[in-house]
């Protein structure tokens, strides 16, 4: 057991030291963020689900769904500032810092668009010469090769890594040219723009915030107010995408149409900008450096963030759902992951209490992983034919302890992936 322990250090703690509170909450928003996903995947049938468990209905209110997948986003945008910070430490160029944020939006928009085609016509989709469960689990597959972080080797061990490798990136592209949906009396290829900012699906989403995060990090680096001037500039977008300001630029409607600006640039990067001015606190040249001072200003941030949202709900009202994300819910997202990850911090960084996450270390270190293999179910399950597990357990919270049990199978797959077979997913 002992061996165990000290084998998951090496893997998923880096010299530098952790934030072990940002590991906590990145934990707690991939497992809040399968579980959902779980729970409402077609593959298990749940019904009479109680009302917390659903999206709110728009235009009011919010449940523990809705928080989720901006939890997540919350905790990418905090981590830009610190992982800049140790890029820039290491003596890394501009331009490899660069090429790195870009390849990881790219990486992350390719599988976003790919699972949304997926997900989104999973009923209907006829790739040639497989059934679409078949491709669904060749498409993850495909991802697990390609995205792998492979250990560093020389030799024949070299050769057989870059192998898989190639052979994922083969894979895709003939996943990506056999992929057929209906079009009018015939087939057409992937579809893309018809489901709003949902055809970029979940990834996709996180890339576009990633991107515009890093952009404005980037900007103001050493200038908060900077970047919260930017936060509320992405609120406006918003505000004037759904006013029609943009409208008027018809060289504009093309992009729109594949490119919701009022989420994509708007609403959902405000999101993970809220992440960044809170991990601002964390680096080297913080004016904010004893853990009081960090716990008041989060507080005090998450406060403002809760104003804000509630002074503008009259105007939009609280939604996440029916392809809106409105301003409202973005702020109160952002001022509720202020209000969790202050908890954490005091839990764990103020009062040391850190044992407990250790368990959970490789789904913090690895969230790519555990999120591929939950969606990776339902064609896995498909392709299988594996049915009867929706005879039983399959309606209120039975159903609902049914899927705590699936996620901690997944938990468990994911740490003996990590710590036996080495398997890291990096972008």
């Amino acid at each position: 057991m002992k061996a165990n322990e000290s084998e998951l250090d090496a893997l998923t703690i880096p010299k530098q030291e952790r934030i072990t509170s940002i590991d906590a909450f990145r934990a707690l928003s991939i497992l809040m963020l399968i579980f959902f996903s779980v729970v409402h995947d077609g593959t298990f049938n749940i019904t009479n689900l109680p009302a917390w468990m659903w999206h709110a209905t728009p235009p009011k209110g919010m449940t523990i769904v809705d928080v989720g997948c901006p939890f997540f986003i919350f905790i990418i945008g905090m981590c830009i500032p610190i992982a800049i910070s140790r890029r820039l430490n290491k003596n890394k160029s501009y331009t490899q810092m660069w090429a790195h944020i870009l390849i990881r939006t790219a990486s992350l928009m390719i599988m976003g668009i790919l699972m949304g085609n997926l997900w989104q016509t999973r009923s209907i989709a006829r790739p040639i010469g497989m059934s679409i469960n078949a491709w669904g689990v060749l498409l993850f597959v495909s991802f697990f090769l390609i995205w792998n972080r492979y250990p560093k080797s020389q030799g024949l061990k070299r050769t057989v890594f870059v192998s898989m490798r190639t052979f994922g990136i083969v894979l895709l592209t003939y996943l990506v040219a056999i992929f057929r949906i209906p079009k009018g009396e015939g087939l057409g290829w992937l579809e893309f723009g018809s489901w709003g900012f949902w055809s970029w699906w979940i990834l996709g989403i996180l890339g576009w915030s990633y991107l515009i995060s890093c952009i404005i990090y980037f900007i103001f680096r050493r200038h908060t107010e900077g970047i919260m001037a930017c936060l509320g500039l992405l609120i406006l977008i918003y505000i004037g995408d759904v006013a029609g300001i943009f409208s008027r630029f018809h060289f504009l409607n093309s992009i729109r149409h594949y490119v919701p600006f009022y989420a994509l640039l708007g609403t959902w990067p405000s999101i993970s900008t809220a992440g960044v001015i809170v991990g601002m606190l964390y680096i080297d040249d913080s004016p904010v450096q004893t853990p009081r001072k960090r716990l008041i200003w989060i507080l005090s941030f998450g406060a403002g963030l809760f104003v804000a949202g509630y002074l503008l709900s009259p105007l939009f009202g609280i939604s996440s759902g029916e392809g809106r994300a409105t301003p409202t819910w973005a702020l109160y997202c952002s001022a509720i992951s202020c209000v969790v990850f202050a908890c954490f911090y005091l839990l764990m960084d103020i009062w040391g209490k850190k044992r407990w996450i250790k368990f959970l270390l490789p789904i913090a270190a690895n969230p790519l992983l555990i999120y591929l293999l939950s969606r990776m179910i339902h064609p896995l399950f498909g392709l299988l034919r594996i049915n009867f597990i929706n005879n039983y357990f399959n309606s209120g919270m039975a159903g609902v302890l049914r899927t705590i049990v699936l996620c901690v199978l997944l938990i468990l797959l994911t740490r003996w992936l990590v710590t036996r077979c080495r398997v890291t997913l990096r972008l």
